[in-house]
Formats: structure tokens, sequence, C-alpha cells
């Protein structure tokens, strides 16, 4: 089973219904817990849920909305939380040829002259049929909002990813041979041909063409955390060649051997300031041998 941030929104009408989701599967391509971050000032948060057979997405299984249950609860309190399934009926956005997800839409308060929000919830959703189940978390105003993420492996480059995932926390399998991860806080990232590209890397060899939101700036990419100082050194930040929108996160071959010894994942968090507005949001990476 798989389960996406799909948008959210306010009483008051302003919605935000993101393109192309990236579905997750906590414990099985995510090795860590699965945290989704929206804004502190929503009041209503859209989950996207779909299950399929076989090793591949391209297997997707026709569950309606009636197969799943849902159970949402305060982490701190425990209490309930207001959550239903639906048909898709609400975004174009989340539809594939032939396919359309189930929706799970949770109310972080009960209504507008409620002035206490949920700020952290626990999500486990089940398929009735299978008795698979997947969970998550959604926090509103988490340490980081969701941005785009490609990661590469340089042992492994004849099979890269060519599509940036949409995520709230990135996650590297870091390779022998070093790995790097592109990164941009505002919009889509896919490989294309040079005549169609905004940027490089490894420069004039690879190219990518960025689809920058409405408010995409100029970033000034800074590492300000690490799991451990041993992997300190090794890692690095720093703008895509001659395009200031794009982060590169550079992770030294060292950094497998550190992550072999400590027998556990490790992580950084990388700051991005953009230099017109001087607004700041913070993106943690996972890293894992």
């Amino acid at each position: 089973m798989g389960i996406a941030l799909g948008g959210y929104g306010t009483f008051a009408g302003d919605f935000t219904y993101l393109s192309s989701p990236s579905y997750r599967e906590p414990g099985f391509d995510a090795m860590f817990p699965l945290r989704l971050s929206v804004p502190a000032s929503m009041d209503i948060v859209f989950l996207l849920i779909r299950s399929r057979y076989g090793g591949t997405y391209d297997n997707l299984l026709g569950r309606a909305y009636q197969d799943y249950t849902i159970e949402v609860t305060n982490t701190l309190t425990g209490e309930p939380v207001y959550a239903v399934l639906s048909p898709n009926n609400i975004s174009d956005n989340w539809e594939v040829a032939g396919w359309s997800p189930v929706v799970a839409n949770l109310r972080t308060r009960p209504d507008a002259d409620t002035t206490f929000r949920h700020q952290d919830m626990k999500i486990v959703v089940t398929d009735t049929k299978s008795d698979e189940f997947v969970s998550c978390r959604v926090i509103l105003g988490g340490e980081s909002l969701p941005f785009y993420i490609m990661a590469i492996n340089k042992g492994n480059f004849a099979n890269r990813v060519k599509y940036s995932s949409y995520v709230s926390n990135g996650y590297v399998q870091v390779d022998p041979r070093g790995s790097y991860a592109i990164l941009s806080p505002s919009g889509n990232v896919f490989e294309t041909t040079q005549s169609n590209s905004n940027f490089s890397h490894p420069l004039n060899k690879t190219y990518y063409k960025h689809q920058p939101g409405r408010n995409a700036e100029d970033y000034a990419f800074t590492v300000i955390d690490y799991s451990d100082s041993s992997i300190e050194g090794s890692v690095s930040v720093r703008n895509a060649g001659n395009y200031g929108k794009i982060g590169i996160l550079d992770i030294d071959s060292f950094v497998y051997d550190q992550l072999k010894a400590m027998d556990e994942p490790g992580y950084v968090d990388v700051q991005a300031t953009g230099r017109s507005s001087g607004i700041s949001r913070n993106m943690r990476i996972y890293l894992a041998a």
C-alpha cells in the first residue's frame, strides 16, 4: 500500500492541490517512519491511498473507498481526529490514466470557531481485503516543508531516477562510490535534452529541466546539522552550476563506510534561504548504506 500528500486547505476556501503526488510505502521504499509536513494554518489535509500487486505500481488494484478503514489520532494525547474516506471527486491533479486514488480527508480542527488544532496526527489506513496497512504522521508547521529531490548513485548511474519526488523528508541510499542529490525547494525537476534544460549536473553532461513554482527564487544552500560528526566533512551542498534555484548535495564515498560502521542510518539537515525574500526553510535528508 502507498500513501501520498495530495493537498491541504482552510475552511475559508483556500486550497492547494499538489500535482504528481509522490506515493511512499513506509517499511518498503521508505526506511524511516513517514512524516508529512503541511503549513501550520491548514484546517483540512488530503491524503491519497492506493494498493498494488506485484513489485511495481504499474499493477494498481481498483480499490473502492469502502475497501479501506482509517484511524487518525492526536499523536500526543491519543484523542481521535475527524477523518473520512471518499472517491476522488476533488482534484484532477491526482488522476492517472485508467485509475483514481482513494482520498482521506482529515480535519485538524472541528470547525472555524475552534481555535485549537491537532498539530501532530498519526494515521493508519487498512486495506480490508488484504489486511495490509500503511501509516504515517502529519505534522502542522513541521520543521521542514515538502520539497523536491532526485537521489543519484554514482555506481549505478545507468539506472538513475529521471524525475524528482515531492517529499517531506528526503532519502538517499548511499553508494560505495558516492552519491548526490538534486534539491529543489520549489518546483519539479526532470532529466531532459540540452536544448530544453535549465541546468546540468555534472556540468555539461546530464541536463535537467526545472519547473519553478510561482514564488521560486534563487537560494543559498547550507548544511546546518548532521546526525553524527563522523560524516560532517564528507557531505556538502552548493548551487547547481549557473542556476541558483537548485541545490546539489554531494555525498562522499566515505559516508557509505561510516554508515556501515555505525550500522544505522544518518541524516543531514539542509537550509535553503531565499536570496530575495530572506526566508529560510529546512530539508532533512536521511542517508542509509
